[in-house]
């Protein structure tokens, strides 16, 4: 992958053809101008860029020898101590690696018992719940054409609008920012993932959820999820309106210093449950399915982020769970922060069933989402304590 950065000539570099597309879009640089510049942006990438690429390669080809199998944190002085402390700052919580592969193994079953049911409503029985899913994945497949990818763009755009429609009955505050949905452009698709962008403060920009749509991607399987996730009800809603909360200080409301993975994955991924407990998915199981799909995702995490970090797991037998190389890749390299998806869905489903039970006939679902989203990310032992103030509040 680090050598594809350089297979191309300097010309047609993606920096440089990029830079030449973003130039000809200014009308008032001239002609002989816009050349100057071109031709200066491809002597820096051929000059400076591509040798400093050249070194990096050496580098780890060099390095590559000495590397070993071995991928936990486990294997070093202190690794347990250290897998703890990135434990607690992704996720928010005391839990230890044991407790959180324990949770991942049962949210594991329960997804997949749940899956195996729906396949089997639809007579898809023969091969494991892996295996029918990917089957699936191929049925719904869009064609890898420019045509094809009109077709799923579309189907984004349509699943993005009707979500808005459908969450008016689920919140009461919204963003005041739109959102828009736009594929990465072509020489970004291969290692892309998608994405949700903040609007601009000042309103000048949308908030932007942007897909790959390289062949992974080019399926209907998983992608009303998908959407949900990274729009309506998910990162936009909480995102775009932690930015519009004029009761947050500013550093916060841009978010200056990162957010809480435990509550902003936390949330989007509550979100896609969330609109399928809604009945968002009614008479669309092979849609459900990409839900549960997600969600089984996220209970992999847990099992081989704590595998790989304290139970002596191989590179190997983290892809054997299920897990793509590419992923185990980033759980080896940024421990914890895979954990803080699953984990946070489950505190907020763990709070809204509290407030249920507080509030009886009382509770609202709007009032509850405002709570969640009012006070911006939070860690979750801080989210806790704002639900538990508003049910105290609420049953005097």
């Amino acid at each position: 992958m680090t050598k594809d950065c350089i297979a191309s000539t300097p010309g047609e570099n993606p920096f440089v053809r990029t830079f030449a597309e973003r130039l000809m879009l200014v009308k008032e640089i001239p002609g002989n101008v816009r050349e100057k510049l071109h031709a200066q942006a491809e002597q820096i990438v051929s000059g400076q860029v591509y040798p400093a690429w050249r070194n990096a390669i050496a580098v780890l080809e060099r390095l590559l020898p000495r590397a070993k199998d071995d991928a936990g944190l486990w294997r070093f002085k202190d690794g347990a101590k250290a897998y703890a402390y990135f434990l607690k700052r992704y996720t928010t919580t005391g839990l230890s690696p044991d407790q959180i592969h324990e949770i991942g193994l049962q949210q594991v079953a329960r997804i997949e018992k749940e899956m195996d049911t729906i396949f089997r409503r639809l007579g898809r029985t023969a091969g494991s719940v892996r295996d029918r899913i990917e089957k699936l994945k191929d049925d719904l497949r869009y064609p890898e054409t420019e045509e094809g990818r009109k077709r799923i763009m579309a189907d984004v755009e349509q699943i993005l609008r009707d979500s808005e429609r459908r969450s008016a009955l689920l919140f009461d505050q919204t963003p005041k920012a739109p959102v828009v949905a736009q594929p990465y452009p072509r020489f970004r698709e291969a290692n892309a993932a998608a994405s949700y962008n903040t609007p601009a403060p000042d309103g000048s920009r949308p908030g932007t959820f942007q897909i790959p749509l390289r062949h992974e991607r080019m399926t209907k399987f998983g992608l009303r999820s998908l959407v949900y996730h990274e729009t309506v009800p998910g990162h936009h809603f909480q995102l775009a309106l932690e930015m519009e909360n004029k009761n947050l200080p500013r550093f916060r409301q841009i978010r200056a210093f990162g957010g809480v993975p435990a509550l902003s994955e936390g949330w989007a991924l509550y979100a896609e449950r969330l609109a399928a407990e809604s009945g968002w998915y009614e008479n669309d199981p092979e849609g459900l399915l990409g839900q549960l799909d997600a969600e089984l995702f996220r209970a992999r995490r847990l099992v081989v982020d704590t595998g790989i970090h304290a139970k002596h797991w191989t590179r190997q037998q983290a892809i054997d769970y299920g897990i793509e190389p590419s992923e185990v890749e980033r759980y080896v390299v940024y421990p914890g922060q895979a954990c803080a998806y699953m984990l946070g869905e489950l505190k907020i489903i763990e709070l809204r069933e509290k407030a249920q039970k507080t509030l009886r006939q009382n509770f609202a679902l709007q009032q509850f989402h405002n709570v969640v989203l009012g006070a911006g990310t939070l860690p979750l032992d801080l989210l806790q304590r704002q639900v538990d103030s508003y049910l105290r509040t609420r049953s005097r």
